[in-house]
């Protein structure tokens, strides 16, 4: 019998205001993560604030009430502790090029138009 622990499985941080495109996002992503929700930017922010564990990735809705997202990029690219936190925008809203432009400036590594996505069938 041995005595190794499960690898610890990936931490996901999803930010979308809609339960509905978060839950797709999740989808997407499958079973391999550990997932925790957020409908508003300053909730992250708030949580990350409170010493939280910080996750592998956050995966962050451009358009949500209170901190958007690219205000949630450049406050968290303003900490040490989060300087080098991956961080996707995953955005239906916002687009174009400009948009990804904006929001790579802001301080995200990727960006994720949401029509890009797309969920894998069950069989």
């Amino acid at each position: 019998m041995s005595n190794t622990a499960p690898p610890r499985r990936p931490r996901v941080w999803i930010a979308d205001d809609s339960p509905t495109e978060a839950k797709i996002t999740q989808r997407t992503l499958g079973d391999g993560y550990e997932i925790e929700y957020f409908n508003d930017g300053s909730l992250v922010v708030e949580r990350i604030a409170d010493g939280a564990t910080l996750p592998d990735l956050l995966l962050l809705d451009w358009v949500m009430p209170g901190m958007q997202g690219d205000e949630v990029c450049r406050f968290l690219r303003s900490h040490e502790r989060t300087r080098a936190l991956p961080i996707i925008l995953v955005t239906a809203s916002r687009v174009e090029t400009a948009d990804i432009v904006a929001g790579l400036a802001a301080g995200a590594n990727d960006y994720v138009p949401r029509r890009d996505l797309t969920i894998p069938r069950r069989a």
